[in-house]
């Protein structure tokens, strides 16, 4: 017999097949295993950095973004504040600009405001012949304690000219006259 003619073989596999083949698989299984776990250690690795370097980042940032804002409220107080000063001093725009007991007049509108509760000033007067005016308004009316502020104050000769009742608001408006007194001595 020729040996050429037979080289196929009927049984199954040789040992040798299915141990290189058992092989390829372990490999495989361990290649995966590996790559499970690698994969696991970067995910926690990236978690790991994010929660060491970039949240400490992300908290400084949020800190310095509460710190603007209150910048900007602050800011926002100031413009407020700038445009009651602006609005208070186009009210005395008329007295500055005659320059004619400037002082006295606002002495007596702050010592009217410090000891008259609910008190407003709502404008000043300053005439060339020295009498200054303020128009106020009150929620309630006690003469007697008006002419007693403006006797501390200084003045000495107190004229209201007007009293009208504000029936909305519930409050009186008085425009009063007066001359403070001077200091020198004659």
């Amino acid at each position: 017999m020729n040996s050429n003619t037979f080289r196929f073989n009927l049984l199954s596999r040789t040992l040798n097949e299915i141990q290189i083949e058992t092989e390829k698989k372990e490999s495989k299984l361990l290649s995966g295993s590996i790559f499970i776990f690698l994969v696991v250690v970067v995910f926690i690795s990236i978690r790991a950095i994010n929660t060491f370097f970039f949240i400490p980042d992300l908290n400084l940032k949020k800190t310095k973004v509460q710190l603007l804002e209150n910048r900007i409220i602050q800011n926002a107080n100031l413009v407020s504040l700038k445009k009651e000063l602006s609005e208070r001093a186009t009210v005395l725009e008329p007295v500055i600009t005659r320059d004619i007991g400037l002082t006295s007049l606002l002495e007596v509108a702050e010592n009217l405001k410090a000891n008259y509760q609910n008190l407003k000033v709502i404008s000043y007067q300053s005439n060339s012949d020295g009498r200054l005016g303020i128009d106020i308004i009150v929620k309630t009316l006690d003469i007697n304690r008006i002419k007693e502020i403006f006797e501390k104050s200084g003045v000495n000769s107190i004229f209201i000219r007007n009293i009208s009742f504000l029936k909305e608001s519930e409050s009186y408006i008085l425009s009063i006259k007066f001359s403070k007194q001077s200091n020198e001595k004659t």
